[in-house]
């Protein structure tokens, strides 16, 4: 059996109008009227079972995620080089094949206490419109789907510079950042004179 298209549909659907004997106008409507109905918006029960993928990753005891379209590629951590002069929540540049890139510890960042490197850190690498950059991460979990209606965006237990910078946490307490309003923040230009 072949597979139809959206227009061989739409024929069939005249031929079968035209047979029953309905006039161009009435076939117009019958046509316009499906055509609203296919471009309603989704229905809530479509909404709440949307999912979008996430890189989950541990800081400590916590456990984080990216949205898996900024994370370019995870590293391991090699020639981290210091840079002299820069807030202590940047940890250093890396080289990735040639474009230098500067790494944060989003936990420094945060105010919280500086992350250690063990074996198993690794640097993920997140690019969004306004930068490219390194993160730590203490250990990278896993990818995982994670259900739209199931992110709380109102945290109480929130407060603070970190509240501007997660889009919510899940039922599972996966902390979901936001890259793009951390690489907006007016602390990742560094005006430091040496």
């Amino acid at each position: 059996m072949g597979t139809t298209n959206g227009k061989d549909l739409n024929l069939s659907l005249i031929n079968r109008l035209v047979d029953i004997r309905l006039s161009e106008a009435q076939i117009k409507e019958v046509l316009d009227i499906r055509a609203t109905n296919l471009a309603q918006a989704p229905s809530e029960e479509l909404e709440e079972s949307a999912t979008s993928q996430y890189v989950s990753f541990r800081l400590a005891q916590e456990r984080y995620a990216l949205e898996v379209h900024l994370v370019e590629e995870i590293q391991p951590i090699k020639e981290l080089t210091r840079i002299p002069c820069t807030p202590a929540f940047v940890f250093g540049a890396v080289n990735v094949r040639g474009c230098i890139l500067p790494v944060i510890d989003i936990k420094s960042f945060f105010g919280l206490t500086p992350s250690k490197l063990t074996p198993a850190s690794k640097i993920i690498v997140v690019e969004t419109d306004e930068l490219q950059l390194g993160v730590i991460a203490d250990q990278v979990d896993e990818v995982m789907d994670i259900r739209v209606h199931e992110i709380k965006t109102q945290i109480e237990t929130l407060s603070g510079s970190s509240e501007a910078f997660i889009r919510g946490v899940t039922d599972d307490a996966v902390i979901i950042l936001d890259m793009a309003g951390l690489a907006q923040d007016k602390r990742m230009i560094i005006h430091e004179d040496v």
